[in-house]
């Protein structure tokens, strides 16, 4: 669902994020690498190993690591070491947003990449969290690529652009899950607006 909340949100984290930019600057084997990345964690819940790249891609060892040194500045994967702990919607270690579907369940690194798995994967899923501040269960079903249900019913996503406490950049962005309205500086959007949002920053990205 677009609204004047919902575009402004998409706005500023476009902004942020700078993802188009970063998207146009990745070369053909940069997008190779990102979506075998991609469908592994879509299909196994976690990440591939260098030589599963290199072997189903047939190339090097160097390309790879140039990949994997591009993505992880643009931040579209994330590295412990020579290992990925992360690649955009999906996350290798536990986190507080779970996804379920095809029987299995994946994590996510935030309430909008939880949100945008099941358009990624393009499957029904359930999605498990929590409140970010009083820690409420939370619950929500995506089917057909829309909003299903949601326990609560009435349930937000904090949009909040922070500026004093990023790592190297200049600022940075967080999205939770609210049950209600708490008492925090941001955008609070609906789940409709909030997987609008998340659709729109990852078009173009489908699996």
């Amino acid at each position: 669902m677009t609204t004047e909340k919902a575009e402004l949100a998409l706005k500023k984290l476009r902004e942020v994020t700078e993802l188009d930019k970063k998207m146009r600057e990745l070369n053909k084997v940069d997008l190779e690498v990102l979506n075998f990345i991609l469908k592994k964690f879509s299909d196994e819940g976690k990440p591939p190993k260098k030589e599963e790249i290199m072997d189903s891609l047939s190339i090097g060892l160097f390309d790879v690591i140039q990949s994997f040194s591009k993505l992880n500045e643009f931040e579209f994967i994330s590295l412990m070491g020579a290992e990925i702990t992360a690649a955009s919607p999906f996350s290798a270690m536990s986190t507080q947003y779970e996804v379920f579907y095809d029987g299995r369940g994946v994590f996510a690194t935030s309430a909008l990449d939880s949100l945008t798995v099941p358009l990624l994967v393009e499957r029904d899923a359930g999605i498990k969290s929590c409140c970010d501040y009083c820690k409420e269960k939370v619950e929500i079903e995506v089917k057909e690529g829309k909003i299903g249900s949601s326990s609560p019913e009435e349930l937000w996503v904090l949009i909040e652009i922070i500026y004093d406490d990023c790592i190297g950049r200049e600022r940075c962005s967080k999205n939770v899950f609210s049950d209600k309205q708490h008492f925090s500086e941001g955008l609070y959007l609906t789940l409709d607006e909030a997987l609008f949002v998340a659709k729109e920053l990852f078009h173009g990205r489908m699996i």
